[in-house]
């Protein structure tokens, strides 16, 4: 079975380049298209979230 990850659609943020569209595709299982249409960098990280439940 091939598995076929794309990422596309590059845009500048803060000097960086990051695809803004990624794209999945398991031939008989699904194809999964992913579309970022707000891209923050740098923001405060809530730390609780890497805490053990």
């Amino acid at each position: 079975m091939t598995i076929t990850a794309d990422a596309s659609g590059y845009e500048e943020f803060e000097g960086v380049m990051l695809p803004t569209l990624n794209s999945v595709d398991i031939p008989g299982a699904f194809t999964m298209d992913t579309r970022f249409t707000t891209t923050e960098l740098n923001r405060e990280v809530d730390h609780s979230i890497f805490e053990k439940p």
